[in-house]
Formats: C-alpha cells, sequence, structure tokens
C-alpha cells in the first residue's frame, strides 16, 4: 500500500468522512496534518471542527522552515 494513503484508506474504504488540517512541521521540515473523522453524515461538525481548530492556532498559515 502505498505511503500516504494508509492513513486515509480505512475512512475511505467504510465512507466516513475524513478532514486533514495542519498541526505542525516533522523534525526535518516537512509539515504534518492531523486528520479527523466523523460518523456517516456528519460532515457539518467535521468542517465546524476544522474550522475551529484552525481559528485556534496558526499552523494554517505558517512556512516551513528554511533548510
Amino acid at each position: 500500500m502505498a505511503q500516504p494513503t494508509r492513513v486515509t484508506l480505512p475512512f475511505n474504504f467504510i465512507g466516513l468522512p475524513a478532514l486533514s488540517v495542519p498541526c505542525g512541521f516533522s523534525p526535518r521540515g516537512t509539515p504534518v496534518g492531523m486528520q479527523l473523522a466523523a460518523k456517516p453524515f456528519a460532515e457539518d461538525i467535521l468542517l465546524r471542527l476544522g474550522y475551529a481548530y484552525q481559528k485556534a492556532t496558526e499552523w494554517h498559515a505558517a512556512a516551513p522552515p528554511l533548510l
């Protein structure tokens, strides 16, 4: 299984809505995302949660450190 899809595949397979929001940088400077998932047909709750997280943090506006 391809590395980028290993954490999203289960949600896609069973049809649950999922959302990734930026939450920092790895020690190597690459962006890190936090995946949120909700029950079926709860996209509205999921999007509100992601929006609230972005309002409470600045990760969505942060640039990766220069190497």
